[in-house]
């Protein structure tokens, strides 16, 4: 990051919420993030984690209780210092749009740069707006009411109002929530190539792991108004750093284990499903307790007894328990031992239920976490069985 120019650097950032009049909610708890220029940004996390609250602060619409941010290399917030919204040079897309109903498109989008308190002719506006109208795909509803647009026209309308005055940084509270499932894809990939074909730096706030790992340069995983891991799309995926990581970011086998002996090649870890071969972080000792995790997808199937297992590698025999097809691809529940497994497959190489399978597990397809949080990244994803 040292030879990048930063955007938004927060320090320690704190915001409390009274409870009933007495002790305090702690929505966010000593948050810190830097965000490059031209970066995709994301904060993630389920409901109340505190990542709205973050970027109210970041926007000026909360004052946090300590802290420091500062934009562009200037403070914005600081002991002392509290820059309006107004004067922070942000521009700021909501979940519910906030379009004005009463306003033409065209309207709308010029609002902003008759406000800002800086002198432009009309020509200059008209250009200006024509101009941002054309980069979102509005130009030909222009003189339209803004109620007469559909939901992704809306969410258009409100992105172009954000942009026109051509902010440093660009905050997006969850603008794609309101959206139907077809139309927020189509969305998330508009989005994102807007983002980086402007190169503009933005602050993006969701609770989908799919948005977030789609269309993010990093992502900030937050759990009760901390970061619990940073890290790129693939790094978070793979390499979750907690449970709670592995469990909320995509879908994800989780079993507890022991390490019960080392092995030539990696260490023999002891669990509902098995005794499992597995390679384990720097420091792991005989008897510790550990969680395993691995994806449905790096799981190998097979439907027929593959023979001797691979070096590195575990079979396991279990049971399938129940096959749920989503099109593109299946979910079988596979019951080994006493612990139950989701293994994705292609719908042709879709087991049927009552079917006897072996699992194939490679240490390298795993992450195992310790009770220091410490873990082994996973490397690239284990090839499939055809």
């Amino acid at each position: 990051m040292d030879t990048t120019t930063i955007c938004l650097d927060v320090r320690d950032l704190v915001k409390d919420y009274p409870v009933d009049g007495a002790s305090d909610h702690r929505a966010v708890g000593g948050v810190s993030l830097t965000i490059a220029e031209g970066e995709m940004y994301t904060l993630l996390g389920p409901s109340g984690c505190g990542k709205s609250t973050t970027l109210r602060c970041v926007a000026g619409l909360e004052q946090p209780d300590s802290g420091r941010i500062e934009l562009a290399g200037v403070p914005v917030v600081d002991q002392g210092v509290h820059v309006p919204t107004e004067r922070r040079d942000i521009g700021m897309v909501f979940q519910s749009y906030a379009i004005w109903p009463h306003m033409s498109v065209f309207e709308n989008v010029a609002f902003p740069l008759r406000v800002d308190g800086r002198r432009r002719t009309k020509k200059e506006v008209r250009r200006r707006v024509e101009e941002v109208l054309g980069t979102v795909r509005l130009a030909d509803v222009a003189s339209r009411s803004a109620t007469q647009l559909s939901g992704g026209q809306q969410q258009r309308l409100a992105l172009a109002r954000a942009l026109i005055r051509e902010p440093r940084l660009l905050l997006l509270d969850e603008p794609l929530s309101n959206l139907d499932a077809r139309l927020r894809d189509q969305m998330r990939v508009e989005l994102r190539d807007l983002q980086r074909r402007l190169n503009v730096t933005a602050l993006f706030v969701t609770h989908d792991q799919a948005e977030a790992l789609s269309m993010s340069s990093r992502i900030a995983v937050m759990d009760q108004g901390r970061v619990v891991q940073e890290g790129t799309p693939r790094e978070i995926y793979q390499r979750p750093a907690t449970r709670f990581v592995a469990d909320f970011v995509g879908t994800a086998n989780l079993l507890d284990a022991e390490v019960v002996e080392r092995a030539a090649d990696g260490w023999l870890l002891r669990t509902a499903a098995g005794v499992v071969r597995a390679s384990c972080p720097d420091g792991t000792r005989v008897g510790d307790q550990v969680t395993m995790t691995f994806r449905p997808e790096d799981i190998r199937m097979h439907l027929s007894p593959p023979g001797a297992a691979a070096t590195g590698t575990t079979m396991l025999a279990g049971t399938v328990d129940r096959v749920d097809f989503f099109g593109e691809s299946v979910e079988c529940q596979v019951s080994c031992g006493a612990a139950v497994l989701l293994v994705h497959r292609h719908p042709q190489a879709a087991p049927q239920e009552g079917d006897t399978v072996h699992i194939e597990l490679a240490a390298e397809g795993c992450a195992v976490l310790t009770d220091r949080g410490a873990r082994l990244p996973a490397a690239a994803p284990v090839a499939k069985a055809g």
